[in-house]
């Protein structure tokens, strides 16, 4: 299945485009008009009046943009090479730091006023923004004059985000060479990399050693763009006076240092549970060390014995669906009906799986690269729930619809979990190996994986300030981070490359890229076992803390449902439910 755009623009010279950019110019320009009057010597009565015009304006702008932007961004995921969409992404780029500027003008108008929080009450716009508000008067102390501002702006859209675009481009774009049954090929990275997921342990090896081959070709350009990345988000966090990238990083994914330290703790204490499984897979594939291959993390141990093709998988989760909520049925029956997903492998399209959501039409729109296997069909299913976490929100304010990456994962791995436990009742022994075996591996990933990940961007972060890493020096990084996860779970030779590969390292406004992950992943497990015990209750919350997601600190938004993430306690008996995955599974495959 392909996607359709059509609903977004028919095209980067249709009409609709056009004008839609055009507006979007315009409203920056009315704004900025806006933002000159004098608003300090406005009563209370008119200073109100005054802002939520501001808030309508702002409204219009990031409505045009959202839109803008999606059709761009969605166009060039499918054809990396499209130049149409290269040099629109290079306007909207551009207009970007321009939004960005309302921000800054935004910020100094609402902290010039001490009273503006209890002003907030005599307005219905201005008190659905009190908490877009409140965060707005947190960053106030962060922002720099507005001509700094937009010179760094365009400094980093030229530079840094640049190289960010040199990532995925070469990424995407490079074929990777490997023998494949006596015939040499040139295949994408994308299906190469999903050869990993092959039974046969030497077609696995042959795709791990292309694909580690590929990348010398790509480790020096590779390494400039992650030093020039890396760089410039210490000196821009240093301006704005952040106390390091991790504390912003904090910020923006609204949760403490507290939060996190029980989060990693916990981390910490699950390995040696991780590397028991990850240990007992390697003997069952048949390795004679116990050491587990980088190679082997992602395949099965088991054949399947029939087809996962795309129709199964689709009927499997409309089915499903229905069977956990009507509403959420009708909802994932309307995606695959109105071709909001592209899951097709081919030549020009990114690796890897998203979910965009499109407030401004109200849709969303999912990229995967679909294999035929439970794999595709779980994964489906995670962006399925991206996408009705937008549609839960679609009637919010669209400044409201902004949440961060902590709670970006709490629709879609509940969604996964929901659709693996599914799968489970109605299987065979085999596929039910199968189907822990994918839960297991994939709390493996978000929690070890991701951990070495988390220590991997920590020390560049650390080390990249005073010197040049090298590739050599990028290698050594990634290989003593895994070696800290994964421990003695794996064969010594890791896969010190992965940072050439994960486009998450190269994000300028979205550093440490992955410690809300495995955040995302426990609070859908604690959310998954609540259903369990409370399905009655649980829709109505569960849409509560979806709709309130972008206007809470995660603390405040957990404390809805009862649960105090500050305590190591939460995740604990998330990893629990992991722990009870593994005890099925060692019971099913000790019997074979």
């Amino acid at each position: 299945m392909k996607w359709n755009l059509d609903s977004l623009y028919k095209g980067f010279n249709s009409f609709a485009y056009k004008n839609d950019l055009e507006n979007l110019e315009m409203e920056i320009s009315h704004i900025n008009k806006k933002f000159n009057e004098d608003f300090k010597n406005l009563n209370d009565e008119k200073f109100i009046e005054f802002l939520e015009e501001i808030f309508l304006k702002y409204e219009k702008i990031y409505s045009f943009y959202d839109k803008l932007h999606n059709f761009v961004f969605l166009t060039l995921s499918t054809n990396s090479s499209n130049k149409e969409g290269i040099d629109n992404d290079l306007i909207l780029d551009d207009l970007g730091v321009k939004i960005s500027l309302i921000n800054s003008n935004l910020s100094k108008i609402i902290s010039s006023r001490e009273n503006v929080l209890t002003l907030l009450y005599k307005s219905e716009i201005l008190n659905e923004y009190k908490f877009l508000i409140e965060e707005i008067l947190k960053e106030s102390k962060h922002l720099l004059s507005n001509d700094l501002e937009e010179t760094m702006g365009k400094i980093y859209n030229y530079g840094a985000v640049y190289f960010s675009k040199l990532q995925e481009s070469l990424v995407s774009k490079y074929k990777v060479e490997i023998n494949l049954n006596g015939e040499n090929k040139e295949i994408p990275l994308t299906e190469c990399r999903s050869l990993l997921e092959s039974t046969c342990k030497e077609t696995r090896r042959k795709a791990f050693e292309s694909e580690k081959k590929l990348y010398k070709f790509m480790k020096e350009p590779l390494a400039y763009s992650i030093n020039s990345i890396k760089k410039s988000f210490i000196y821009d966090t240093k301006k704005r006076g952040y106390d390091s990238p991790l504390s912003r990083s904090l910020d923006n994914n609204r949760i403490s240092h507290e939060i996190l330290d029980s989060m990693i703790s916990v981390v910490k204490e699950s390995l040696p549970f991780f590397r028991e499984f990850l240990k007992l897979k390697s003997k069952l594939l048949g390795n004679k060390s116990e050491r587990i291959n980088f190679y082997d993390l992602f395949s099965p141990t088991k054949s399947l014995s029939k087809e996962i093709n795309f129709e199964y998988g689709k009927e499997f989760l409309i089915k499903n669906f229905y069977d956990f909520s009507k509403e959420v049925g009708d909802f994932v029956k309307n995606a695959f009906e109105n071709n909001w997903i592209d899951s097709e492998i081919y030549e020009g399209k990114v690796g890897g799986a998203f979910c965009s959501n499109i407030n401004p039409i109200k849709e969303s729109r999912i990229l995967l690269n679909y294999t035929n296997s439970y794999e595709g069909i779980f994964t489906l299913a995670h962006e399925l729930g991206h996408a009705y976490h937008g549609e839960v929100l679609k009637n919010e304010r669209i400044l409201n619809t902004n949440y961060p990456m902590t709670i970006a994962e709490t629709a879609s791995i509940f969604f996964e979990t929901l659709i693996c436990d599914k799968a489970y009742e109605s299987l065979d022994k085999d596929e039910k190996i199968l189907i822990l075996e994918y839960e297991l591996n994939n709390g493996a990933q978000l929690v070890v994986d991701i951990y070495s990940r988390f220590l991997f961007e920590k020390e560049v972060f650390e080390r990249c300030e005073n010197e040049f890493l090298t590739p050599e020096n990028l290698h050594e990084i990634m290989k003593k981070a895994q070696e800290d996860s994964y421990g003695d779970s794996m064969n010594p030779e890791y896969f010190k490359e992965a940072w050439i590969y994960k486009s998450h390292y190269y994000d300028f406004y979205n550093n440490f890229y992955n410690f809300p992950y495995t955040f995302g992943h426990l609070f859908s497990l604690g959310l998954y076992k609540f259903y369990l015990n409370n399905k009655e209750e649980f829709i109505p919350k569960y849409n509560m803390i979806l709709k309130n997601s972008g206007k809470n600190n995660l603390k405040d938004l957990c404390n809805m449902c009862g649960i105090d993430i500050t305590k190591k306690e939460f995740f604990k008996n998330s990893i629990e439910i992991l722990k009870d995955k593994f005890e099925k599974y060692k019971s099913l495959v000790c019997e074979n």
